[in-house]
């Protein structure tokens, strides 16, 4: 799920912030940036951020609320923002 969040920015935007980057120490802390509460991305649509956050919440055994990641990506999360503190 997390690598579709990535894959869905990289078609929004026309890249990733780590693109041609070599580093993996350096791509890590790329994507770490893209879900910090305190960071804002130039570009990255906020929803992309929430997705990217509530499956990186996730547990590996964990069932995604895919109704959820829907409305993310349709713009109606807000709906959902009390229940899941996003």
């Amino acid at each position: 799920m997390e690598s579709l969040g990535y894959m869905l920015i990289n078609l929004s935007c026309g890249n990733l912030i780590w693109d041609k980057i070599s580093s993996p120490n350096i791509i890590k802390e790329r994507k770490e940036m893209l879900t910090s509460s305190q960071t804002s991305i130039p570009g990255i649509a906020e929803d992309f951020i929430d997705f990217l956050k509530y499956v990186k919440s996730l547990a590996f055994e964990e069932r995604p609320d895919y109704e959820l990641l829907e409305n993310f990506l349709s713009g109606e999360e807000d709906e959902y923002a009390d229940e899941t503190n996003l």
